[in-house]
């Protein structure tokens, strides 16, 4: 699926002679929410997991640092949001996986 940086290899040999040079070599671009503002959905599910007893459960991020982050998010100007919003979607969402499915150090 990938030769060495490329991602999609194969995609691309198979549609080779169908796609033009700009999309034949084109880098991936990751697909990113539109940035949570105010008392958007998004927002309050941040703040709903990050003040939660589950955020102490996972066992990958830190819990302080992470709630820091958040209330630094909030004071920073719109434009710089996404900088933190990233790193906040990441800590939430194994918040989430680890409460759902659980995950140990343990073998």
């Amino acid at each position: 699926k990938t030769k060495g940086y490329r991602e999609k290899h194969v995609l691309r040999e198979a549609a080779k002679d169908v796609l033009i040079e700009e999309v034949y070599n084109r880098e991936k671009h990751p697909f990113t929410s539109p940035p949570a503002a105010g008392e958007d959905p998004m927002m309050t599910l941040f703040e709903d997991v990050l003040a939660s007893r589950a955020l102490d459960d996972q066992p990958i991020f830190d819990p302080a640092r992470a709630r820091r982050a958040l209330i630094d998010m909030k004071a920073c100007p719109l434009d710089q949001r996404p900088a933190f919003e990233g790193r906040i979607q990441r800590v939430v969402s194994t918040t989430l996986m680890h409460q759902r499915f659980g995950m140990s150090g343990e073998a």
